[in-house]
């Protein structure tokens, strides 16, 4: 053979050879890692506002993202959280008020998202023949949940509207006994939220009347580790994270099925659910409201003498943003 053909020969066997090996190398750094999904205990919520993690679980986005995820469910953030602090759970959902009082009792968080956000997701509903404007709540009995963010929404209504402590009486109440006893006129009215809200708003009718909150709070839920889980292991956060977005993104294009999902998770039948369903209050977001909110209620919790505490946190420092700025850069929104 020829010099030059030889040469040409064994140039294309060379390129040939290349290719071969480029393509086993792209297929190799391909492959998923092996191994079994990392499993991660998550305490959520038997409530509405949980609604991503349930998406998550039923279309197998967690599983998508390596996770095996035992999701169980509580009835209030603060029992979420206690799972935390007694080694059962890696992660917990929970509202603005107990994350307060979980930091200002030295149980340290990181706060890693905000998971729902609704439009007056707490409201003060009462019977119209007991009380049809705020000034009438003089004199009548409201049924609260103490020490929770009903009980902020409560007490912030009371004052804005002028009303002392002391001219009214408060009782104290979990959600699921207040329908009742506001249907059965034991109490005069009710601080409440979703569900029991909207299931109350049409057992009532005509006949109750809802104050609206928008202006006086804004309700969230979120999702916590305990201080230093979020450093220790930064990828899980990241998958949970990146999970929980793929369910908000399923939930905005497929709002009824989203909420099949919902109703089926938290047993609430769907035409009371639809009485509150808007799948745009279910996204992920850090954000400067959310830290004037847990300054909001450090001063009420310490005014009203629930926690001793000497100063106020900067909350700043509970936020642990990489995460969801991995997952979400647009919805860390921080002034720093």
């Amino acid at each position: 053979m020829p010099s030059a053909k030889r040469y040409l020969w064994s140039f294309a066997l060379l390129a040939a050879s290349g290719i071969i090996i480029a393509v086993w190398l792209t297929k190799q750094n391909s492959v998923s890692p092996s191994g079994p999904p990392e499993k991660v205990v998550i305490a959520g919520l038997s409530l509405p506002g949980a609604g991503l993690f349930f998406v998550a679980k039923e279309k197998g986005y967690f599983g998508d993202e390596k996770l095996d995820v035992d999701l169980r469910l509580y009835t209030t953030g603060k029992l979420a959280i206690d799972s935390l602090f007694s080694g059962n759970a890696d992660f917990a959902i929970a509202g603005d008020t107990p994350i307060v009082f979980s930091i200002l009792g030295d149980r340290k968080l990181d706060i890693l998202s905000t998971v729902y956000r609704p439009n007056g997701g707490i409201a003060i509903i009462a019977r119209k023949d007991r009380a049809a404007a705020p000034g009438d709540m003089k004199g009548k009995r409201l049924g609260v949940t103490f020490v929770s963010s009903g009980q902020f929404v409560a007490d912030t209504f009371l004052l804005v509207h002028g009303i002392p402590q002391s001219d009214l009486t408060l009782l104290n109440m979990p959600q699921e006994e207040m329908v009742a006893a506001l249907l059965a006129g034991n109490i005069d009215a009710a601080c409440m939220w979703q569900p029991h809200l909207a299931d109350t708003q049409a057992k009532l009718g005509d006949k109750g009347i809802t104050f609206p909150n928008a202006a006086l709070y804004t309700f969230r839920l979120s999702l916590v580790a305990k201080r230093g889980y979020a450093s220790e292991y930064p990828n899980r956060v990241r998958k949970v994270l990146a999970a929980l977005k793929q369910a908000q993104r399923y939930t905005v294009a497929n709002p009824a099925s989203a909420l099949d999902i919902m109703s089926r998770f938290t047993g609430i039948d769907k035409t009371t659910f639809k009485r509150f369903y808007d799948p745009a209050e279910y996204d992920l977001g850090l954000e400067q409201g959310l830290l004037l909110a847990l300054d909001d209620q450090t001063r009420w919790a310490i005014q009203r003498g629930f926690v001793n505490a000497d100063k106020m946190p900067n909350y700043l420092d509970f936020i642990y943003a990489d995460g969801l700025g991995a997952v979400s850069p647009e919805s860390v929104k921080f002034i720093r």
